[in-house]
């Protein structure tokens, strides 16, 4: 017995220790990864974009998948926009004393349909003792560079002046609690 413990946490520690994103191309995790995953399946109330609703988290076998309802019944995400989370595309986990916990979970998104520029949604995990949060967001806007006007100076060099300040990346996000 304790051969295959040893045995599945070595399967493990590739897919769920460190830092690093692990894709999931084909939307599926890692068959190791499922005992994790299944801590997080359920539904947590929240808000985004204004809505008030509901994100549903469950496994159908090895694919994590993601619903979001509105109280009013929609499943857009976005206000106005009928695209819904799509499949997974990559996780991140880490592990203390032996317990594994999600950090994030990315998932596709056609924002193009929505007028924002992200492509993505992710939960970015909170743990506080045995509740379990997170915060969904999508990327609004890609940060913009400074647009600049530069003359070169008679002397060397170059004078420029800022036509347009750049600005942040904006994001709209959303937390939601498990219930």
């Amino acid at each position: 017995m304790k051969l295959s413990r040893i045995l599945v946490s070595l399967l493990l520690v590739p897919f769920l220790s460190g830092c690093d994103e692990v894709d999931t191309p084909d939307g599926n995790i890692p068959a190791d990864a499922v005992s994790t995953a299944q801590k997080y399946e359920g539904t947590y109330r929240g808000q985004f974009d204004g809505q008030n609703g509901t994100i549903t988290l469950h496994l159908n076998d090895r694919q994590v998948i993601a619903n979001f309802q509105s109280v009013t019944g929609s499943t857009g995400l976005i206000r106005g926009c009928s695209s819904t989370v799509g499949q997974l595309q990559s996780f991140k986990a880490t592990e203390d004393h032996g317990n594994y916990k999600l950090e994030n979970l990315t998932f596709q998104f056609r924002g193009n349909a929505c007028g924002v520029d992200g492509r993505q949604v992710i939960l970015q995990f909170e743990h506080n003792g045995s509740a379990i949060s997170f915060i969904a967001k999508i990327l609004e806007e890609h940060p913009q560079m400074p647009v600049e006007n530069c003359v070169d100076l008679p002397t060397g060099g170059q004078q420029c002046t800022i036509l347009k300040p750049g600005s942040p990346a904006r994001w709209i996000k959303g937390r939601f609690d498990r219930i």
